[in-house]
């Protein structure tokens, strides 16, 4: 190692490509609560694959979820207003799945989420998931007072925010980004097979993980 102090930049390289390596690779979705096709994504493939490796917090996989989707804003009286893609029942959704991820620990929220599209896609319903509140143990008031406040008003127009950073701007839902970066054809690949994407990519840093065995 002695010649590195010849080659600082190699040095920097090298510690650069093992930081690349531990970081989780990081799928972020813009969804709908009501949306068929946001729901098939979370729930048949998102969710379980986080499962598959270990979890929420695992080291190979990070999951962000963004409830706003094909939203619309306008300022009225000086207060913003939200029209959704499927109706004020997915605005009032959309705000309960962020004010779970704001108040709830985030292994519970996202198995929320989770739940919350699975029902959906049994039997299709606003937003009241009393079934989700009650499997996993969440005062249903601690969320309605959020979704109810100013502050679920905030957490929406962040979300806005967020989508009029998109480039190109989002004209489908799911809208999938990998690390940050959106294609056509990535997209595609997630929605038709996310753990084979992300397998691949994976293998490619060379990290060795049981739920990308049959990919090796």
């Amino acid at each position: 190692m002695a010649i590195l102090k010849y080659f600082p930049g190699l040095l920097a390289s090298i510690f650069l490509l093992q930081l690349i390596n531990c970081t989780p690779i990081k799928v972020t979705v813009h969804y709908e609560t009501i949306c068929p096709d946001s729901t098939r994504f979370i729930a048949e493939q998102l969710y379980p694959l986080l499962m598959k490796f270990g979890g929420v917090k695992n080291e190979n996989l990070e999951a962000e979820f963004v409830p706003y989707g094909k939203t619309n804003v306008t300022t009225v009286d000086g207060k913003k207003e939200f029209t959704c893609q499927h109706g004020p029942d997915e605005c009032e959704g959309n705000r309960v799945h962020g004010c779970a991820m704001k108040t709830l620990p985030a292994e519970k929220a996202i198995a929320f989420i989770n739940c919350s599209m699975t029902l959906l896609m049994v039997k299709p319903r606003g937003r009241k998931d009393p079934e989700c509140f009650k499997i996993l143990e969440i005062d249903e008031e601690s969320i309605n007072s959020c979704v109810n406040s100013e502050e679920a008003v905030t957490m929406v127009s962040k979300y806005s925010k967020m989508e009029r950073k998109l480039n190109p701007k989002l004209y489908y839902v799911p809208w999938i980004l990998i690390e940050g970066k959106w294609t056509q054809k990535q997209m595609e690949d997630a929605e038709d097979d996310l753990q084979r994407l992300i397998c691949h990519k994976l293998v490619k840093r060379g990290a060795k993980v049981e739920a990308c065995a049959q990919y090796y």
